[in-house]
């Protein structure tokens, strides 16, 4: 009997041994750095979105096919994504980190369509859909005078 007990007694020991694998919970400054990472990330993804909205909303205005295919099929991703991002605003601490990696991926699905996007990287101005470019050359703002033959 005896034996039993010490034998109990020193599996006990083994298994509070410093070391010892044990269900810790985080440290306060653990939680709170991953907290602020979450937090900052969540930002980072919303300017992102910020910057996708209006380079939708420039797609809207312009009235080509190639135009109206590429929202096509941004809308629903762009929609996707606000909808893991809630999810990801309301996940634990140490959840939030596996949902991130579908986030980029889809974040990135989008912005890869839209700057293949016909007129991706033309500036446009609202109410003025299909606008011609500015001419390559400036106009100069006083003629030059001609020359005289020597």
């Amino acid at each position: 009997m005896r034996r039993l007990i010490l034998s109990g007694l020193l599996a006990l020991g083994a298994a509070l041994a410093p070391g010892a694998a044990f269900a810790q919970s985080p440290s306060p400054q653990k939680q709170n750095d991953t907290s602020k990472a979450k937090d900052d990330y969540v930002q980072s993804v919303q300017a992102r979105l910020t910057q996708v909205d209006a380079r939708m909303s420039a797609l809207a205005n312009r009235v080509d096919a190639s135009s109206k295919s590429v929202l096509g099929e941004v809308r629903p991703k762009r929609e996707s994504v606000g909808k893991m991002l809630a999810s990801l605003q309301n996940a634990r601490d140490d959840r939030w980190m596996s949902m991130r990696s579908d986030i980029d991926r889809t974040m990135t699905d989008i912005e890869q369509a839209l700057a293949k996007a016909p007129g991706a990287n033309e500036p446009s101005s609202p109410g003025a859909p299909n606008s011609p470019k500015p001419p390559d050359s400036p106009v100069p703002d006083k003629p030059t005078p001609p020359q005289r033959p020597n």
